[in-house]
């Protein structure tokens, strides 16, 4: 019987040793395990037993915005960059790892020892600051990262990024005409002497065909040379016009320039790859107009309907000449002058019977602002005077700069502006 009892009591013990045991192994068992597996894992990453996967470090990204333009202390536009590193292999601790970008060099630190990054995760960089010379308009800037004392980075084909940048306006200045010979060659004029000094720089020289630009971009300039005035158009320089495909460089002189070309200047420094560039100009071809072709240039521009003449209001249009329909319209609106019986067809069209005939059209209000005259070559009793005052009154006289030179001979380059300065007023 005290066997039996004996018995029984030490089956109640395992069970209840049985039941605590179970209860701290639930409680800790887990955690042995996970911190078995965990040192496993470490040993692995240590380099015991397995071999460890080197860390990779990488800049994934990069972003930035202008925050400061050139100035008298600083000659440099200055960004904000943030800029994200991940690590595309093993875990990588207590590292020295720089990033650099030109001459600044920053140590990056994030724990401790230095620099740690676990395998996949990223750590972002913010506030990092990049620079561009204020005598140039573009530029790049390589951002390179490099783990230092010997960590390890297993591709080094990313470790470096490159920033652009493109800012306006041009700074190469005056980029003009000088002179257009009498065979028709260009000879410019531009300013860029502060970067020409030394022997890094090359003057490019680039030529198009045509760049699909659209009128409103577009402003009419003028350049008188001896007996004629050369009209032409300046356009301002953007970053889709320069990456324009039909752009051809051409060398560093302008040998080879002529009418219908569009042309810009660029000042490259061969070192670093910077750039400054000039605004673009369009070169039209010279083309003096008789009072026929301006006729139908003025009727087509104003687009005005034409018909068959009957009867020629002219003695000198004979009705089934070419421009009688264009010379006739002209008439039967009252825009053009009828001090006799002769139209004189063949003879050059004046700057002066284009501004009337246009003022009349749109039938302007004519206008002598306080100061008159405005122009020095159009005094007051002169018989264009009112119509000279009435160009400055409505601000399209800028470009003639002082001097309207009515009694020169017209060209079409100068009726298209005058007919794209009413319109829009009209």
């Amino acid at each position: 019987m005290k066997t039996k009892k004996t018995l029984e009591y030490f089956l109640i013990a395992l069970f209840i040793l049985v039941v605590v045991g179970a209860l701290v192994f639930n409680r800790f068992g887990e955690r042995l395990l996970g911190s078995v597996f965990l040192a496993m894992v470490q040993d692995v990453e240590d380099g015991v037993g397995l071999k460890r996967t080197p860390p990779d470090l990488g800049i994934s990204e990069i972003s930035f915005y202008k925050t400061a333009n050139p100035d008298p202390q600083s000659n440099n536009y200055r960004y904000s960059s943030n800029i994200i590193i991940k690590n595309y292999g093993g875990a990588i601790r207590d590292a020295k790892v720089t990033l650099s970008a030109e001459n600044k060099v920053s140590v990056l630190r994030n724990c401790e020892g230095g620099f740690c990054l676990e395998k996949d995760k990223t750590f972002e960089i913010k506030n990092f600051e990049l620079r561009l010379n204020g005598n140039y308009n573009a530029g790049q800037l390589d951002i390179s990262l490099q783990v230092e004392d010997g960590k390890g980075d297993q591709d080094l084909t990313n470790n470096k990024r490159t920033a652009s940048f493109f800012e306006t306006p041009a700074k190469i200045n005056l980029f003009e005409i000088r002179e257009l010979t009498k065979d028709n060659s260009f000879i410019f004029d531009y300013d860029y002497s502060e970067l020409l000094k030394n022997d890094d720089h090359e003057v490019q020289i680039y030529t198009a065909d045509d760049l699909g630009v659209s009128a409103d971009q577009m402003n009419y300039s003028e350049k008188t040379m001896a007996d004629k005035i050369y009209g032409y158009y300046k356009i301002r320089n953007s970053l889709d016009l320069i990456e324009n495909e039909a752009w051809k460089h051409i060398g560093s002189n302008f040998y080879n320039i002529s009418a219908g070309d569009y042309i810009y200047v660029a000042v490259k420094n061969k070192l670093s790859g910077d750039f400054a560039f000039s605004n673009i100009l369009y070169l039209p071809e010279y083309a003096e107009l008789s009072r026929a072709q301006m006729a139908k240039l003025l009727v087509d521009g104003l687009g005005i309907s034409i018909s068959d003449v009957d009867q020629s209001a002219f003695a000198d249009v004979p009705k089934d000449s070419w421009y009688a329909p264009y010379v006739q319209v002209l008439f039967e609106m009252g825009v053009l002058d009828f001090n006799g019986s002769n139209y004189n067809p063949s003879l050059l069209a004046s700057r002066g019977d284009v501004l009337k005939t246009l003022i009349e059209f749109y039938d302007v209000d004519l206008k002598i602002n306080d100061g008159a005259p405005h122009f020095k070559d159009v005094p007051e009793d002169d018989e264009a005077f009112v119509y000279a005052e009435t160009l400055f009154a409505n601000n399209h006289a800028g470009v003639f700069e002082g001097e309207l030179k009515l009694n020169q001979n017209a060209t079409n380059k100068y009726i298209n502006y005058l007919i794209n300065a009413y319109t829009k007023n009209n």
